[in-house]
């Protein structure tokens, strides 16, 4: 939408102004004319102001909520407390987009569903790795019918960090651990492609010996006609594939990351003309049963799209880039994986 047309910007409050914030959510508002950030909650440091100077700062959530003047409000706070921030957001009549996992347990969300559609807002998940260069790309193949019907996937999400941080994210506190860090972004790849498994089981591992908390995990999730496997762990150094789908006409494996976080951290800007673009060095490959393998160029990856979607959603009335009922299915997962391992055995997805 171009920046003339834009006659109702949506009043946005930013909760939290770490490295989600930072990162993943103010760029895109930023370069948005759709959305006008008006408040910031950030605990220290006024560096949101640099970015969004018009914006008032708040280093409490209980004053922001009564006091900014803000329709949606973007929850980047840690874990523990998305439930009890968007409780407080949808009850002053705001509507949430919830940083992932959207809560600790299925049933806050589904609290959290029920008050929003009695209050008639929006509650949308923050997955944006959906808009990832090769998940789109894998999205394609799918739908391509490239490799026929795929009877195996895999996607790893892996980094080399054998020093635990001293942040919340690594420590022993509700919501921490790699399984609720990486594990909605493979868990919504899969639900997103497949829909929900059958049966679940799960490994959940502490690997490095100074961790507080999991660092690796594996998940397998059973369908009728398929396998899908999810793995995540702190101590891979070597190149693994990020995507591999097999299918009966063929197999499509990526190596490579998308290039958006990177860029982001280097100070990019999302409106710069090759954003999301990736080199053709970087692009998956089909094995065909019968013939060499051929590189598939990616698609561009665009985490701005989320928000493009979402201002529609709010002016338009059209479908959210991310269901609410998405967010549940995927924290419900993962507390099915944390049963099955705590009973050793597969366990249905209920």
């Amino acid at each position: 939408m171009h920046p003339s047309q834009i006659t109702d910007p949506v009043s946005t409050a930013l909760l939290g102004f770490g490295l989600s914030g930072k990162y993943f959510h103010a760029p895109f508002l930023k370069k948005n004319p759709c959305f006008r950030v008006t408040a910031i909650l950030q605990r220290q440091g006024e560096e949101g102001l640099q970015l969004f100077p018009e914006a008032r700062l708040f280093r409490d959530s209980e004053t922001l909520l009564h006091q900014a003047d803000a329709e949606l409000v973007i929850i980047t706070t840690p874990n523990d407390t998305h439930f009890p921030l968007a409780m407080q957001a949808l009850r002053a009549g705001k509507h949430v987009v919830l940083e992932k996992p959207v809560t600790l347990t299925g049933a806050e969300m589904a609290e959290l569903m029920n008050l929003a559609e009695r209050q008639n807002l929006l509650l949308v998940p923050f997955h944006n790795r959906r808009f990832d260069s090769g998940f789109r790309t894998v999205q394609q193949i799918l739908q391509s019918g490239y490799i026929g019907e795929v009877v195996e996937a895999s996607f790893q999400f892996n980094r080399w960090r054998p020093q635990p941080r001293q942040h919340w994210r690594e420590q022993a506190l509700p919501g921490s651990g790699i399984l609720y860090d990486l594990g909605p972004h493979l868990i919504d790849h899969a639900l997103c492609l497949f829909g929900r498994p059958q049966w679940i089981t799960a490994y959940i591992g502490h690997q490095r010996p100074d961790t507080h908390t999991d660092d690796m995990f594996e998940i397998w999730l059973a369908y009728e006609k398929r396998m899908v496997k999810l793995y995540a762990g702190m101590l891979v150094c070597e190149p693994s594939p990020r995507y591999v789908l097999r299918g009966t006409k063929g197999v499509f494996v990526k190596n490579s990351d998308d290039p958006q976080e990177a860029r982001l951290r280097q100070g990019h800007s999302p409106d710069e003309p090759d954003w999301g673009m990736e080199p053709a060095n970087a692009w998956g490959l089909i094995y065909p049963a019968t013939a060499h393998p051929n590189a598939f160029p990616s698609l561009r990856g665009d985490y701005g799209l989320f928000y493009r979607q979402l201002y529609r959603a709010l002016r338009l009335r059209q479908s959210p880039p991310v269901s609410a009922m998405d967010g549940y299915y995927t924290i419900r997962l993962i507390e099915l994986a944390r049963e099955s391992f705590a009973r050793k055995q597969w366990v249905a997805f209920t």
